[in-house]
């Protein structure tokens, strides 16, 4: 008797996972070459999803959480009163009048769409914010790059506070992508590589248009090697009296910049707390009022201040050779 066959799938790596897709990457999505990164499978729902509204409702005492301007609504499909107790996530999302259903669990991502399946790509990086911490990582809101110094830079900021204005710039002076909108950290804390390129406002050539009505700018080399972050660079809505917060502010500081404002597993608000610690206890910090320098000299800043800090992924390479 022959064995069933298993349906095909595409891998796409990125944030340190492996993403198994039952349809092609959307061009320009990454291809990394494959490694032990956990599988995460994404499968067509074998029926209709639930809508979750009411658990939300009680939770969090409002009618619906709202990520940018594209209408992102997360859930939980849980019992109770905990958050993501049951180790599954849900999630809505809205364009116009597309709509895409999630069921999430750290291993396995059901969705339902009223559009073609590649279509979901533009919400990768909310469904990934999801998936990182059944998979013990932390997503926070931000644009991060290696300087031609090798110091990786991680820039955080809300929606709208010039993040990825001032990565195009320090992409300009030199620096490599390592991931635009998502900073991805695993239980070390070292920052892992997203898609190959990054999202931008307006055209430009060899841009493309996508469905987030940003436009993809592609990247010839994207730095995949996972790494602490040596600066962070937060972008403050508020005028700022200390410039280089250490410690518990410098904490409270990255804290208040999660990716999605809801825990989608319990253990995740203390895992957050943990693994930010240890990237503070290493990391430097540079706060600034949002836009209040050109792109150019916040750029110049960075790369200087940057020579007064070590280079952690060139001490964690002398450290792997010494070791053999």
């Amino acid at each position: 008797m022959s064995k069933p066959k298993r349906p095909l799938t595409h891998p796409l790596h990125i944030y340190g996972l492996e993403l198994r897709l039952p349809f092609l990457p959307p061009q320009g999505m990454s291809r990394m070459p494959a490694g032990s990164q956990p599988a995460v499978h994404f499968m067509d729902a074998s029926s209709p999803l639930p809508v979750y509204d009411a658990l939300w409702k009680e939770t969090l005492g409002q009618q619906d959480i709202r990520i940018g301007r594209s209408g992102i609504d997360l859930r939980d499909n849980g019992q109770g009163d905990s958050p993501g107790h049951t180790g599954r996530s849900a999630l809505t999302t809205t364009i116009g009048f597309d709509q895409h259903r999630f069921d999430i669990s750290g291993t396995q991502v059901h969705y339902e769409s009223d559009q073609p399946p590649a279509t979901i790509d533009i919400y990768y990086n909310t469904v990934m914010s999801m998936i990182l911490p059944h998979n013990n990582m932390v997503a926070l809101h931000g644009f991060v790059a290696d300087l031609a110094s090798g110091h990786r830079v991680a820039v955080l900021g809300q929606s709208g506070a010039g993040k990825s204005t001032l990565g195009r710039q320090l992409l300009d002076d030199g620096a490599t992508l390592v991931s635009d909108d998502l900073v991805a950290l695993d239980a070390d804390a070292r920052c892992h590589a997203g898609p190959p390129f990054y999202r931008i406002v307006h055209a430009t050539d060899g841009a493309t248009l996508d469905q987030g009505g940003k436009y993809r700018m592609p990247v010839a080399n994207l730095a995949i090697q996972p790494a602490p972050v040596d600066l962070f660079v937060v972008l403050d809505d508020e005028s700022v009296d200390n410039a280089e917060p250490t410690g518990t502010e410098l904490l409270d500081k990255l804290l208040a910049y999660p990716y999605a404002p809801i825990a989608a597993v319990p253990t995740e608000l203390g895992m957050r707390l943990r693994v930010l610690m240890q990237a503070t206890s290493t990391a430097g910090c540079w706060r600034v009022e949002r836009k209040s320098l050109p792109p150019d000299r916040m750029a110049a800043y960075v790369a200087e201040r940057c020579q007064s800090l070590p280079n952690q992924s060139m001490r964690m390479s002398a450290v792997r050779s010494a070791l053999g």
